[in-house]
């Protein structure tokens, strides 16, 4: 064949095979510019690159099936995707599930650590299982692990688990949607991880558990539904914040929070509706207390029993900046228990209709539910008492008085009584005289 012009040469059509040759023009020096040559193999083995393997579903493109590492038949496709990850180097690498279905009936199981299992999409790839029992998808004391962009469902309603990340830190889970298993997303004692728009729902035990976990852990625009639970939050662990997203129209609680020694948990910006309780916090004994928890700026329109249920052993809660709608059959905050239950404090909320309150919680500047108000009267010339509406949203606990005149007569000793949940009395001894007896009142619970 005559030289020809780079420019002239024809773009081969089709990918080149390993033993196919490129020629390179080495200018070095000592080389002298010459021409030299390479097959595409050891060309690319020269370029440090992260494994990746491609696994293709049965009804996925012929392209897409040409390119792919690993092709699916039509049942047992756990097969194909555990020999893809199972072929992964001990650092772990990238497995990609392509637009399809994948039919699995075992589980599949990531161990190695760097490990990326990575679909096309929530609306391209999906896994259906029919196992009798088990995890769907294990993560096992692989760290620094990614799940994401995929659809999970649990054809028979029999797995026990569609994701279950055990003893796997600083894993992340993204752009992923459960459905039917027995719990949608469980975390197990796998602290600093990220769960981003995890959408879970028709599980019959919990759309997300998370169990024993200790670091950071973030729930970021998650959405449970249509679940015993919404978010399950079992044993002790600190450090966690659930930050947007939905909870709604789960039987038994939207999010549960129980028996461990629990530290430091947001509730942050999230959407409750149509759960039995929105929120649930309940430990079990004096040495397992759930404290320092924030629930702050979540939207409450609606609840059919009450929107936070503080049951034992809690202590130190902020509800704080949130938007109450309908009141519950028993109430907005309410204490079930009391067992050890200290410092709850409601402040800064709006409240679309006068809330019920438990008596111990401690409400402040809260629009909906007057908690201080003041204001001026008088005792009119022959009389010895005035009633007077103090405008709270509860009875007070505190009555202040100040007189501002002295009165023509003597009008003797004075008291407050009858204090109730809209009027106090003040009393007099005597008939205070034809100038009346002026005096201002500030009226609070303490």
């Amino acid at each position: 064949m005559a030289d020809q012009k780079l420019s002239e040469l024809i773009e081969l059509s089709t990918i080149p095979a390993s033993g196919d040759e490129v020629y390179i023009r080495d200018v070095s020096e000592a080389a002298a510019n010459e021409s030299r040559r390479i097959t595409v193999a050891n060309l690319l083995g020269g370029v440090a690159r992260t494994a990746t393997l491609v696994v293709a579903a049965n009804d996925s493109s012929d392209k897409s099936k040409a390119g792919a590492d690993y092709v699916c038949g039509v049942t047992d496709d756990d097969v194909q995707i555990q020999a893809a990850l199972d072929a992964l180097p001990a650092t772990g690498g990238k497995v990609m599930l392509l637009e399809g279905t994948f039919n699995v009936s075992l589980g599949i199981t990531i161990t190695k650590s760097g490990t990326i299992l990575q679909g096309a999409g929530k609306g391209a790839t999906k896994i259906d299982s029919t196992l009798a029992t088990g995890d769907i998808i294990y993560v096992n004391g692989a760290q620094q692990t990614l799940v994401e962009n995929m659809f999970i469902t649990d054809i028979n309603g029999s797995a026990t688990r569609a994701v279950h990340v055990k003893d796997s830190s600083q894993s992340m889970l993204m752009n992923i949607s459960t459905a039917y298993a027995d719990n949608g997303i469980v975390l197990d004692d796998s602290e600093l991880s990220l769960l981003v728009q995890v959408y879970s729902a028709h599980a019959a035990n919990a759309a997300f558990k998370i169990l024993s976990v200790s670091n950071v852990t973030i729930l970021l625009n998650c959405v449970g539904i249509l679940s015993e639970r919404g978010m399950h939050f079992y044993g002790s662990q600190h450090g966690i914040q659930i930050i947007g997203g939905a909870i709604e129209s789960n039987t038994v609680a939207g999010i549960e929070i129980e028996t461990g020694t629990i530290r430091g948990f947001t509730i942050w910006g999230v959407f409750f509706d149509a759960n039995a309780i929105d929120i649930e916090l309940d430990s079990y004994d004096a040495t397992h207390v759930i404290e320092m928890t924030a629930i702050i700026n979540n939207y409450f329109p609606s609840g059919t029993t009450h929107n936070i249920d503080i049951g034992n052993y809690v202590k130190g809660v902020n509800i704080r900046d949130n938007y109450f709608g309908i009141v519950p059959s028993t109430g907005n905050i309410i204490i079930t228990g009391g067992t050890g239950v200290s410092n709850i404090l409601a402040t800064e909320n709006y409240f679309n209709v006068a809330p019920t309150l438990a008596a111990n919680v401690i409400a402040r500047h809260n629009v909906g539910y007057v908690t201080e108000n003041s204001g001026a009267s008088s005792i009119d010339s022959g009389q010895t008492t005035k009633v007077v509406a103090h405008g709270l949203g509860v009875t007070p606990t505190v009555i202040n008085i100040a007189f501002r005149e002295q009165g023509t007569s003597d009008f003797g000793r004075w008291w407050v009584d009858t204090i109730g949940a809209t009027n106090f009395t003040l009393n007099v001894s005597a008939d205070p005289g034809v100038s009346n007896l002026d005096f201002a009142w500030e009226a609070k619970v303490r």
